[in-house]
């Protein structure tokens, strides 16, 4: 399993409440994706944000990563975002407990 994690920082002019109605289309697309296994996004100190996306595997991550690019709700999930902001790494899973 891969971790995929997305820091990033919103648009100040951007509600938190209209970035949600992103967040569920973006997360509908996901779940139509191969590999696809959870997502969480969490809002921390200081106007940054992180996107938590499990993956059965690297190459899920990254082909999902190319096909986001290029649809609508990615686009949209992108103009949210403050240009620059985003910082995106990948992590395969060492040890999981739930």
């Amino acid at each position: 399993m891969v971790i995929e994690l997305v820091e990033f920082q919103l648009k100040p002019e951007l509600r938190d409440e209209a970035f949600a109605l992103v967040v569920a289309d973006t997360t509908m697309y996901l779940k139509t994706l191969y590999g696809f296994r959870g997502r969480r996004i969490a809002k921390g100190d200081g106007g940054v944000w992180l996107d938590h996306v499990e993956w059965e595997s690297m190459d899920d991550a990254l082909q999902a990563a190319e096909s986001f690019r290029r649809e609508p709700c990615g686009i949209s999930f992108k103009r949210c975002v403050v240009p620059g902001s985003t910082v995106v790494r990948h992590f395969e899973v060492f040890h999981s407990a739930t």
